[in-house]
């Protein structure tokens, strides 16, 4: 499979600015399609987490101008805002979108929110603002799942979104889902030139290996890169830099004691290495006594 990463580098400072919109389409749209072999074009293109700060799901002009140069048969997944209404009011997430042809194939609603950032704790006590743009606090999605494309041999393909820091979440357990990839779209540009996107970037690469899977991740800023089911970095898109990254990866199988048992497995490790010490104990015990006698 064929993926492209396209790290725009955009700043917090206009990132959310109306009047920097269409600059700011436009270099994810340069990279997407940069010396782009039309006959052999990527199965997915990935855009990093909000790339589209608007709600993407009710803005159908903007949903198929993004898509305008994407090739037909190539996936985007990108970051955008989702709006939903609930009776008189309405809801907001931060969300990841599978587009193709025009099209709004799946998406998935970020599930673990950044507290101050994405929603005030105890809102209704402190009366304090959120830190990021809107005054509404983000919704929490329904849960993690499995969203599906097909190849250009038609066969199935699932891969597992994350968002953000959920990427650096072991999970208690995950044999509810048998993806073949892994995604995470981010945006560390909140960190500046500290070590939060070399720690951020460490953490999911645990992911990977623990699971099986390569990694795909995308970020703002950078750092971006795809991580194959050993922790190797396969293509890597560096820090405050701007550009593309196109390569082709081998899908995993995700069969691993992990992604089995998930944190159970530590639990069983302990208890394996107790008996292992408790029978070494006894062992060395009867050889003591054996030997005396």
């Amino acid at each position: 499979m064929k993926i492209r990463l396209v790290q725009p580098n955009i700043s917090q400072k206009i990132k959310w600015s109306k009047e920097h919109m269409q600059e700011n389409l436009m270099k994810l749209k340069k990279y997407s399609v940069k010396d782009l072999d039309t006959s052999n074009p990527p199965n997915i293109i990935v855009w990093p987490e909000v790339a589209i700060p608007f709600f993407l799901n009710k803005e159908e002009d903007l949903k198929k101008y993004i898509l305008a140069n994407i090739p037909l048969k190539t996936y985007l997944i990108t970051g955008a805002l989702r709006y939903e209404k609930v009776g008189n009011d309405y809801k907001i997430f931060n969300s990841l979108y599978l587009l193709k042809q025009n099209e709004i194939v799946a998406y998935y609603d970020k599930v673990r929110l950044v507290p101050f950032g994405e929603f005030m704790p105890f809102s209704g006590i402190l009366k304090l603002k959120k830190l990021t743009e809107g005054r509404k606090d983000f919704s929490s999605g329904t849960g993690r799942k499995e969203l599906f494309i097909k190849d250009f041999k038609e066969r199935i393909i699932s891969f597992e979104p994350s968002i953000c820091y959920e990427g650096i979440f072991p999970e208690k357990k995950l044999t509810f889902l048998n993806p073949n990839l892994l995604i995470n779209i981010t945006n560390d540009a909140w960190f500046g030139r500290t070590t939060g996107p070399k720690q951020h970037q460490i953490a999911n690469m645990f992911r990977a290996i623990e699971r099986g899977l390569p990694l795909v991740r995308v970020s703002n800023s950078g750092i971006s890169n795809i991580i194959d089911i050993n922790g190797k970095i396969m293509a890597n898109l560096p820090l405050n830099e701007e550009g593309y990254k196109e390569i082709e990866i081998r899908l995993g199988s995700g069969e691993t004691f992990y992604s089995k048992f998930g944190l159970y497995s530590l639990v069983y490790l302990i208890i394996f290495l107790f008996l292992f010490c408790l029978s070494l104990d006894i062992f060395l015990l009867k050889k003591k006594l054996k030997n005396f006698l």
